[in-house]
């Protein structure tokens, strides 16, 4: 039950202005890295770029639904859909960067993986 306990304490509003430090700085370092020109990372295998996109909306989504927690599910996953396909088509002009669909799928799959867990982990937290 403890773990019970810990989630609880993680889902729950009091640590909403928490969380929304912790959005709020993810989304810079979102935004950061998805737009700069250059590529801060070595492909250590193919298609390396979609973990991190993947990785990189499950953290935006997941901090959004945590930092606003009257947020619908629906919305935080529609807010992620916009950030991505605005940065791919904004990737489009940025030098050494270019849009792909792969990207934004990798987006919307990341988006909607961590909101569903946090769904679940809040429904764990307030069940019997």
């Amino acid at each position: 039950m403890k773990i019970k306990a810990h989630i609880q304490t993680l889902v729950s509003e009091q640590y909403s202005l928490a969380w929304k430090f912790v959005f709020w700085a993810n989304c810079a370092l979102l935004l950061f890295l998805t737009l700069s020109p250059e590529v801060y990372h070595r492909p250590t295998f193919s298609n390396v770029d979609k973990v991190y996109h993947f990785i990189g909306f499950a953290a935006f989504a997941g901090f959004l639904v945590l930092a606003f927690p009257k947020f619908k599910a629906w919305l935080a996953i529609c807010i992620s859909i916009l950030l991505g396909i605005a940065i791919e088509i904004a990737q489009h002009y940025i030098p050494h960067r270019g849009a792909s669909f792969g990207d934004l799928s990798a987006d919307i799959l990341g988006a909607v993986v961590a909101v569903c867990v946090i769904i679940l982990l809040r429904r764990l937290a307030t069940s019997n």
